[in-house]
This record gives C-alpha cells, structure tokens and sequence, in this order.
C-alpha cells in the first residue's frame, strides 16, 4: 500500500519502543530522535513498524517527555496525527489494516478499540460516515481520558 495520504515519515523507526514512566503498558509507542537537524521538535508518525513519537534532541530531550507537568501539550497532537495516519491509509486499505500489520499496530488498534468501546471494523465504518478528522480526534480523546492517563497526570498535580 502506498502512502496515499503524504503523511510524513512513512520509513521504519529503528530503535525499540521506550517506555514513559507514566504510559504503563503502552509498550507499542515508540519514542526515536530524528536524524534530521531541522526537523520539527515533536510529531507523531505512521511509522512501517509501529506508532512513533519523533523527537528533534535539539529542542526536545527523552527527559523532558517525562515531565508530567508538559505531557499534555504534546501527547496529544502526536496521537492524533498518528491516529490521522492510521484511520486514513486504513480506509483505503482492502482489508481495512493496510501496511500497519506489526504487532505494535495490532497492540495500538487493539487499546484504541478498547477505549472507545468498538471494534477495529466499527472505527473504520464511524471513521467513512464521520469523517478522518473526527475519529482521528474520538480516538485520541479515548485513549488519553477513557484510559485513566488524564487522571493519572492530574494525580501529579495534587
């Protein structure tokens, strides 16, 4: 399948997924550095083998993801362009998966679903009536609100 859409970064994410302190079990995001010096600070990527939050180090350390005081402001923009990429390739994709067939996508459509309380056929067919941007922006609200994640960060406040 090819990258329809243009969305940006369609090659493969090299390093194995990270884990952020405060995503307990979201083992199917990977964090990378991108190799480009003007690159964006942070983006979220459709990558081949998995969703992928790209860091530029000049702007943006791994320690800075963990600042739970900042997670807010960009975990979920990334999500959602990831979530973007995903229902938009899925859509055209015969099978409705297309290229995101690893396990870190099964894991990511996998919680996806489970937060929003419908099955994979069921995002995709709300996604063709209501529209890419739409449950790009339902699925990322599920996953940061439905998953307890807000509560947790807002739990570091009190």
């Amino acid at each position: 399948m090819t990258n329809i859409v243009r969305f940006p970064g369609r090659g493969s994410a090299s390093a194995a997924p990270d884990s952020l302190s405060f995503l307990h079990g979201w083992r199917f995001l990977a964090v990378v550095e991108s190799g480009e010096d003007y690159a964006l600070p942070i983006r979220g990527i459709a990558h081949d083998d998995g969703p992928t939050i790209e860091i530029n180090p000049v702007y943006i350390t791994r320690a800075d993801l963990e600042d739970r005081s900042r997670v807010v402001l960009w975990l979920c923009p990334t999500l959602m362009q990831i979530c973007g990429a995903l229902l938009a390739e899925s859509l055209e994709a015969s099978d409705g998966i297309g290229r995101f067939t690893t396990q870190r996508w099964r894991a990511f459509r996998s919680e996806a679903s489970r937060h929003v309380t419908m099955d994979w056929r069921e995002i995709l067919a709300s996604t063709r009536r209501e529209g890419v941007g739409y449950m790009a922006d339902h699925l990322t609200a599920s996953l940061f609100m439905e998953s307890g994640l807000d509560d947790r960060l807002g739990d570091h406040h009190a």
